[in-house]
C-alpha cells in the first residue's frame, strides 16, 4: 500500500479544506472587533462555516476509510492525539460561543466523531 492512498488523499483534503475554513474564521475574529458591515459579517461566517464542514466531513470520511484499509493502528492513534489537541486548544484560547472562536466546538466535536468512527471501523 502506498504512503498516500486515495483515503489518505481525501482525509488530507478535508483537513486543507476545514484549514481554509478556520482561518476564514480567525481572520473574521480581527474583522469583527473593526465594526465592519453586519452583511459582509454574515456572508463571510457562513461561507466560513459551510467550507469548515465541507473539510470535517471529508476528513471524517478519509480517516474513516483510511482505519479500514490500514492494517495498523496509526490512524486511530493520530486522530486520538487531535482530538486532545483540540481539546487544550480551546482550554487555552478560551472560546467564547458571541465571537468566530466558537467554531472551535465544533472542531472539538468532530474530533470525538472521529475518534468513534475510527473504532466502529477498527471493529470494537
Amino acid at each position: 500500500m502506498s504512503l498516500i492512498s486515495r483515503e489518505n488523499r481525501l482525509a488530507l483534503a478535508g483537513y486543507a479544506i476545514a484549514a481554509v475554513g478556520l482561518l476564514v474564521f480567525s481572520l473574521l475574529h480581527t474583522i469583527w472587533r473593526r465594526r465592519v458591515e453586519p452583511d459582509f459579517i454574515v456572508g463571510a461566517e457562513l461561507e466560513g462555516l459551510g467550507v469548515t464542514l465541507l473539510g470535517l466531513v471529508l476528513a471524517c470520511v478519509g480517516s474513516a476509510m483510511w482505519t479500514r484499509r490500514a492494517q495498523t493502528r496509526a490512524p486511530l492513534k493520530l486522530a486520538s492525539l487531535a482530538a486532545v489537541g483540540a481539546i487544550g486548544m480551546t482550554a487555552v484560547i478560551g472560546v467564547n460561543v458571541h465571537e468566530p472562536s466558537a467554531i472551535l466546538m465544533l472542531v472539538v466535536l468532530f474530533s470525538v466523531v472521529n475518534v468513534i468512527l475510527q473504532l466502529i471501523a477498527l471493529g470494537y
